[in-house]
């Protein structure tokens, strides 16, 4: 859909409105951007302190580590995969509501045009019915008088 010229810059919607992409899931993917930033800021952190309390045991700094980080993964996954699910569906709501309204537009179109054919064939029934069929009995009648002129006169 086209921005009209009396929209606010940055929408989309005809009353000016915010689609559901650009309010929600933009803060969503920020947000787990942040999160994600911080998180590798923490295990950089958790990996000092870890080497300050003298824990220098390679295997047991990458349980540690390695827990805090699936913990980090899971979480930002978690944010940017419901906020594109969000996206999927008002998208996907978007566009069965067009498609409903394109539905009642044809369907209130086809009665139209239903409506305007049965107008005019009424229309030309009536015509024909008018003029058709009194000719034929016109020319039917003269028909039948000159078959009587001749006959008269044979």
């Amino acid at each position: 859909m086209a921005v009209q010229p009396n929209q606010p810059a940055g929408t989309n919607q005809p009353n000016g409105a915010q689609t559901p992409k650009d309010n929600n899931t933009d803060a969503k993917v920020k947000d787990a951007a942040w999160l994600g930033v911080l998180g590798v800021v923490l295990t950089v952190v958790l990996v000092v302190i870890l080497l300050a309390y003298k824990i220098t045991n390679s295997s047991d700094i990458v349980a540690i580590i390695g827990v805090f980080t699936t913990l980090l993964g899971t979480l930002v996954g978690t944010i940017i995969g419901n906020g594109a699910g969000s996206q999927g569906k008002a998208a996907a709501q978007q566009d069965a509501k067009q498609a409903n309204i394109k539905a009642s537009n044809a369907t209130t179109d086809a009665r139209v045009l239903a409506g305007t054919v049965k107008t005019m064939v009424a229309r030309q029934n009536k015509v024909r019915t008018l003029t058709v069929d009194p000719m034929q009995e016109d020319l039917k009648a003269l028909n039948d008088l000159a078959d009587q002129i001749i006959a008269r006169y044979q």
